[in-house]
């Protein structure tokens, strides 16, 4: 079993309910606060750089932001999922820059955000999900068998997905051609109860915050499962885990939305 350590705890005053979570190349965090209607971002040490949002529909305005992804030029992306819409912000001031997209009504209720390796940028929202370049032109768009998606991560040309209804992870290529489905629900081993975020490591383990059952989940390559990473009977106490992000040497960052805290583990 692999050894995980907490080595940092990010208590969380002004941001309310932590829904997504990423960072960038420079380990700066920028985590959304579902019940305060913002966005932080902390440098890698936990201070803050910049908070913005406030709950509305206006242009820069949230209800319920959900996850978040750092992009190139100093931007992130911010899936606004009962707006309708992805948000783009400039990650030195907050300010609004645009809607991320070719249309105003592009977006049925988005949920998962991610960028490739490529600087390509993944949504999940409703039961699709849709490939963009990093300007919001649309590439291409994956046949999902109607999941209800929530989270989405890409790595080495696959993509990966977690399904809130059917609680499992799919395994598809760029063109759609599905390579693997695991996962069922329970709560014992390579079950889940509402899997939320999915992460790859370089090596190809998967990991998946499996939201209900308290628990962080680590799977090989092909979705066998190896191990529970940590959980709610760990020193830490997981509760509700809702997103999971890595830095740049793997260390896991986990918004841990029952305590109102970002949980920093090294693996």
């Amino acid at each position: 079993m692999l050894e995980v350590r907490c080595i940092r705890r990010i208590g969380l005053t002004d941001t309310d309910g932590p829904y997504g979570v990423d960072i960038d190349q420079s380990g700066r965090i920028a985590v959304t606060g579902r019940k305060s209607y913002t966005v932080e971002v902390f440098d890698h040490h936990g201070n803050t750089q910049v908070k913005f949002g406030e709950k509305g529909e206006d242009l820069g305005k949230f209800n319920f932001p959900c996850e978040v992804a750092m992009v190139a030029e100093q931007r992130l992306l911010v899936t606004d999922p009962y707006n309708d819409r992805v948000q783009s912000f400039s990650t030195e001031s907050g300010s609004f820059l645009g809607l991320f997209g070719d249309s105003q009504n592009e977006f049925l209720h988005p949920r998962g955000i991610t960028v490739d390796e490529s600087g390509r940028v993944l949504v999940a929202y409703a039961s699709q999900c849709c490939i963009y370049d990093n300007q919001g032109q649309f590439i291409s768009g994956l046949d999902t068998n109607n999941d209800q998606l929530r989270g989405v991560c890409a790595k080495g040309g696959k993509v990966y997905t977690t399904d809130r209804d059917s609680n499992h992870v799919k395994i598809s290529d760029y063109s759609g051609k599905i390579l693997k489905v695991f996962g069922e629900y329970g709560q014992g081993n390579g079950q889940f109860d509402r899997p939320r975020s999915v992460r790859v490591t370089d090596n190809g383990e998967i990991l998946v915050a499996d939201c209900r059952n308290n628990r962080v989940q680590r799977f090989d390559s092909n979705g066998n499962f190896i191990d529970v990473l940590v959980s709610d009977a760990s020193e830490e106490d997981l509760d509700s885990p809702t997103a999971l992000s890595l830095t740049a040497n793997e260390d896991m960052v986990v918004a841990n939305y029952g305590s109102n805290k970002l949980l920093v583990f090294e693996m």
